[in-house]
């Protein structure tokens, strides 16, 4: 019988040689190691894994933690050094900043990743939603972990009175993200979290904004693209997903409710989906006034103008 070092080596191969040798450390042993957080996370049998089926997910989650906060320190530090304006903005601005940025760079990389193993998936051509894929819940455990990592630094700050970051609705999406992924992950519903986790497509263009609008550009042509981007990737990347998101619940529902006990359905359907969809259209109701504030701005004073 295969050992379990064996089946970790391809692993360990591809995923920890640069680690290792750069840091000392090796991630892809590290990942593969025995659950910290049991019960809480899919667990698979060390005995019978192959690859990424190896991975434990509370160290993903972990590691994704621990991966963002350094990344938010190595953004404000290169920050501090390179950007003018980060240098005159305050303490709230300057969290505000490296936040937005890790945000981008996270959301592209969950986006992009559950484009590919729940939309793109050829899996699940056959029409059968309930299995596991285990990249899917790999990126589910990434992205739970940045967002627990978003919601320590919101609440720090809220706690500091700093007013901004004072949020509810953003907390909330934050909360359910955290801790609901994970939850998923012990369920065949790897598509149900892949969905909504490509809605982080539009991430990007809305997290920028911030940066452009505070690094001068507020009236440059660079920021009204910012605008338009942001409009359109939430119609396609945001509303179409959702969308999609309960047609499957609708057309998959005797499946789902084997799989799911009533009060998971209850928690993962009606708390989760419900309170996503209706942040999402609160969202795209803020941006699409934004956008009609902006152009009636224009016209009023074009008309001024031009009397």
């Amino acid at each position: 019988k295969q050992s379990n070092k064996q089946k970790h080596k391809y692993y360990n191969c591809c995923c920890s040689s640069s680690s290792s040798a750069m840091f000392g450390f090796d991630i892809g042993e590290f990942l593969v190691g025995d659950p910290i957080i049991p019960h809480y996370f899919r667990e698979v049998g060390k005995d019978d894994c192959v690859g990424v089926e190896c991975v434990d997910l509370s160290r993903v989650y972990l590691t994704s933690f621990v991966a963002h906060c350094l990344l938010f320190s190595l953004v404000w530090n290169v920050s501090s050094v390179f950007a003018k304006v980060f240098q005159t903005i305050d303490f709230q601005d300057k969290v505000h900043w490296c936040i937005c940025i890790v945000s981008a760079v996270h959301a592209i990389v969950s986006a992009v990743g559950s484009l590919i193993f729940t939309i793109l998936n050829d899996v699940y051509d056959d029409g059968v939603v309930d299995r596991h894929v285990v990249e899917q819940d790999i990126f589910s455990c990434l992205t739970a972990g940045y967002l627990f990592y978003d919601l320590v630094v919101h609440v720090f700050m809220a706690f500091n009175g700093h007013k901004d970051f004072q949020a509810p609705a953003l907390m909330l999406h934050h909360f359910v993200g955290a801790f609901g992924f994970p939850i998923l992950t012990l369920f065949p519903m790897s598509w149900a979290a892949g969905v909504w986790q490509v809605t982080e497509m539009s991430g990007p263009f809305v997290n920028m904004r911030f940066v452009i609008s505070k690094a001068g550009y507020r009236n440059h042509w660079i920021y009204y693209v910012n605008g338009a981007m942001i409009f359109f990737m939430f119609v396609f990347f945001r509303l179409l997903p959702v969308s999609y998101f309960w047609s499957i619940v609708y057309n998959n529902y005797a499946v789902i409710e084997k799989v799911l006990s009533p009060s998971m359905f209850l928690v993962i359907f009606l708390a989760g989906g419900i309170a996503g969809t209706v942040l999402n259209s609160m969202w795209f109701l803020k941006i699409t006034t934004g956008i009609y504030s902006i152009l009636t701005k224009g016209k009023i004073e074009k008309e001024t103008k031009t009397a």
